[in-house]
């Protein structure tokens, strides 16, 4: 009886365990690259940083805290090079505060009320002291426990791997203007993902199965393929096809909305785009193209080829944003630019044809008559 009460509830530790995002900073510790796909345990993480929960240590703490949001923060913060970002460890304020307690450790505990703000104060912190930043509990994980009501909400991290690739995204839905009398977006609640890629592949693909949705003209949408492949001169890879297939055996290509290079990302770089746009090309029954069908990814991360991994560490390369090198605020300066220096091109010109009179009145001699034309 004993035995199998003890049995069930590592069981359900194990079922119920959190896995939270935690952002680091130790004065010389070493930077860690961060996993993509891997649990850190309890007993690992706290090996890690043992050394470093001490009075002198900054725990700064969410409520609710999700991956997703904390790793694309991070990528726009200004912060020093030796932070750790760790995706997912298992219950690490409990663990923090667990050995804080059993030591008596008493460390400062600073909770905040959103990432913002926490960040803020992470990156205040990191220029002079040892701090963590980490949640109490993980958002997704909530969402996942509530029910499928709050599923449908489309708001759950997914992963996919492959030999040297990996993609990550946090949401995909998709919006119907022919349809909706308003913007309505509808989420698509995927079931699986898998990316399919090898050393000698010329050709790496992203496939996404969603469950049963709306979809298309009474057909629910199955499944979201990206293909991948390599330019002529290896050095970039580039979306070569992309598409949607229906329940009704229909596929439908898909035109990618970003950048016009079609998200052409140097080799062993990550792509990276807050929302990843697709226009469905749906022809109606005269042939012509019926675009009103839009799909989005949202903050989605991949990278095709050369992802670091040791089958139970995910690594992603640098990272390549889908804004392109020049961004709105860059045209609008460049366009300002040359129309002020348009003006003064033109200003000096009409000043170079400005003549001086070749005769001038000599007090000596008569005075200048001129002429006036009537």
């Amino acid at each position: 009886m004993i035995l199998n009460f003890a049995i069930f509830a590592v069981l359900a530790a194990s079922i119920v365990a959190d896995q939270v995002p935690v952002l680091t900073h130790f004065g010389q510790g070493l930077v860690t690259p961060s996993p993509v796909g891997k649990i850190i345990g309890q007993g690992d993480f706290l090996t890690e940083i043992k050394e470093h929960l001490n009075q002198n240590l900054n725990l700064i703490v969410i409520d609710q805290l999700k991956t997703q949001d904390l790793a694309f923060a991070v990528r726009k913060a200004d912060l020093k090079p030796n932070v750790d970002l760790k995706l997912q460890v298992e219950s690490p304020f409990e663990t923090i505060q667990t050995f804080a307690n059993n030591h008596k450790i008493k460390m400062k505990i600073i909770e905040s009320d959103n990432l913002e703000e926490a960040l803020n104060t992470f990156s205040q912190l990191h220029q002079h002291s040892n701090v963590i930043l980490t949640g109490k509990s993980s958002l997704s994980r909530l969402r996942r426990d509530a029910g499928d009501q709050q599923i449908e909400g489309g708001n759950s991290t997914s992963y996919a791997f492959g030999e040297q690739c990996a993609a990550f995204f946090d949401s995909i839905y998709y919006i119907d203007l022919a349809r909706q009398q308003s913007s309505t977006f509808i989420p698509l609640i995927n079931t699986n993902s898998s990316f399919s890629c090898s050393g000698t592949s010329l050709e790496q693909v992203l496939a996404i199965d969603f469950k049963q949705n709306s979809g298309l003209d009474g057909a629910s949408i199955q499944r979201l393929t990206l293909k991948f492949r390599p330019t002529n001169n290896t050095y970039y890879y580039v979306l070569d096809s992309s598409s949607i297939e229906l329940n009704n055996s229909k596929t439908h290509e898909l035109v990618y909305m970003g950048t016009p290079y079609g998200m052409e990302t140097p080799v062993n770089y990550s792509f990276v785009c807050t929302k990843t746009t697709f226009k469905v090309q749906n022809k109606t029954k005269d042939g012509k193209s019926n675009s009103k069908v839009w799909i989005y990814i949202q903050k989605l991360q991949l990278q095709p080829t050369g992802v670091q991994n040791n089958n139970t560490e995910y690594t992603f390369g640098r990272v390549n944003y889908c804004q392109g090198f020049f961004s709105s605020g860059i045209w609008m300066a460049i366009t300002s630019s040359l129309i002020l220096a348009f003006i003064l091109a033109f200003g000096i010109a009409l000043l170079m044809n400005v003549k001086t009179m070749d005769k001038f009145d000599d007090p000596k001699g008569k005075p200048l008559n001129i002429g006036a034309e009537k």
